[in-house]
């Protein structure tokens, strides 16, 4: 397989995951359900873990014998920035365990992988995060006195 062919080949694989996964992600049942800020970021956060998904299988399946240790390793990375690392929401988590696979990626020379998988997540952000969802204004008016 060509270097070229590869690269459509992931490229259309992470196509895949993340259209099946908005597919979930923005099923009309639960979208008129969400209450509350975290349930309207909530499809953003799947779309970005399904891709990471994507990513560790890949590199699971790379080789026999390493493919068990890269699983173990990224879980472990996974579990110390969440739980270890101030960042703040679901969110920003799996950014930072998208951007650590897309490092171990390209130093595995999986640039084909890192290239598609990081340039479908930069258009993700860049078209969901362009707009607030919500703004709230407060004003203190002097009070007499």
């Amino acid at each position: 397989m060509t270097e070229f062919q590869n690269f459509l080949l992931i490229a259309g694989n992470t196509l895949v995951v993340v259209m099946l996964t908005a597919a979930i992600a923005f099923h009309p049942e639960i979208s008129r359900k969400r209450s509350s800020l975290s349930d309207i970021e909530l499809p953003k956060t799947m779309i970005i873990y399904s891709v990471i998904g994507m990513m560790v299988g890949y590199l699971v399946g790379l080789d026999e014998k390493i493919g068990q240790v890269i699983g173990f390793t990224i879980f472990g990375l996974g579990g110390l920035m969440r739980f270890r690392t101030e960042i703040g929401s679901a969110k920003e988590t799996g950014r930072l365990i998208f951007v650590t696979l897309g490092g171990l990626c390209v130093g595995l020379n999986l640039y084909t992988v890192a290239v598609c998988s990081f340039g479908i997540i930069w258009l993700l952000i860049f078209f969901t995060e362009r707009k607030n969802l919500y703004q709230i204004i407060i004003r203190f008016e002097e009070m007499e006195g």
